[in-house]
């Protein structure tokens, strides 16, 4: 049987660079993007020539399925806005880029994907808790419910993934298994 490796994912919304001046860079792209080769590339060498450096870098695809814009989120250390839009003027003359917004730090040192929201997973809205807040939730439900908590949470969470989930893994025809 094969081994995982997995490693830690990180969602980023949030950069934080002491003295620093972190924007955020909203990149829409042409459908067109997704099967060209170099785009990538492309937006990373506009930062490469203003001479900043990428704080952060994430795309956002939409399953092949689903409508939605295709996205590239960059976060950058710039001087001010005036270079932001130096570098939004740049992005904009690449023939995949179909718009391009930016947002300036909320104040020194902080800056904020203001567009990533909310967090999909295929086609539905994915709610993320904190290990900790679940923790608590699963502490509070078995000390006020009891054993009642555990039937609870087999019928609002396990028991409505079992069929799909199942499904995934046999291979069953409609059973949303689209990679």
């Amino acid at each position: 049987m094969e081994k995982f490796n997995l490693m830690p994912y990180f969602l980023g919304t949030v950069v934080v660079k002491q003295d620093g001046n972190p924007y955020f860079f909203n990149i829409v792209l042409t459908q067109e993007a997704i099967k060209a080769v170099g785009v990538i590339n492309e937006i990373t060498r506009v930062f490469l020539e203003e001479n900043v450096p990428v704080l952060f870098f994430k795309a956002s695809v939409p399953p092949t399925e689903t409508s939605g814009e295709i996205r590239i989120i960059v976060s950058a250390d710039l001087k001010d806005s005036k270079q932001a839009e130096k570098i939004v003027s740049k992005l904009r003359r690449s023939k995949f880029v179909t718009k391009v917004d930016f947002a300036p730090p909320l104040f020194k040192g902080v800056g904020v994907d203001n567009w990533s929201y909310p967090i999909m997973i295929w086609n539905d809205q994915a709610i993320i808790f904190r290990t900790f807040i679940i923790g608590r939730f699963l502490r509070w439900g078995w000390e006020k419910i009891g054993a009642g908590f555990g039937g609870i949470l087999y019928r609002a969470f396990l028991r409505p993934a079992a069929r799909p989930t199942t499904g995934f893994i046999l291979g069953w025809p409609g059973a949303g298994r689209s990679l």
